[in-house]
């Protein structure tokens, strides 16, 4: 099984989403396996997944390494929120990039 570099990915996702401001996160995975789409196509959710006492599916923002005050996925202040409702291509670009740029803190697993 091959092993993920969630933050790697993350960047990767994200500086995409910057050269295509027009797109939506699913054209990204377009021709990915679906077995490999990360969960809500967000390479941030797929890692809590790992990190969960319970993994699997399910909302686990309490692990996300990013900072929930900044990309703020549910917050209408956040990032995600701002990028995901603007039309304007080039607020999207923008917006992308900081996402892409955002520090990465992986949390460290915990134990039962």
């Amino acid at each position: 099984m091959t092993q993920i570099n969630y933050e790697e990915e993350h960047r990767k996702l994200w500086t995409w989403l910057a050269d295509h401001p027009y797109a939506v996160k699913a054209q990204y995975f377009i021709g990915w396996d679906e077995p490999s789409i990360p969960a809500q196509e967000c390479f941030a959710c797929a890692y809590t997944q790992t990190l969960a006492l319970v993994p699997g599916p399910g909302w686990h923002c309490q692990y996300c390494p990013l900072d929930r005050s900044v990309i703020g996925c549910h917050t209408e202040e956040g990032l995600y929120i701002q990028w995901r409702r603007t039309k304007s291509p080039e607020i999207r670009r923008e917006l992308a990039l900081k996402i892409a740029n955002l520090p990465w803190d992986g949390k460290e697993k915990e134990n039962d």
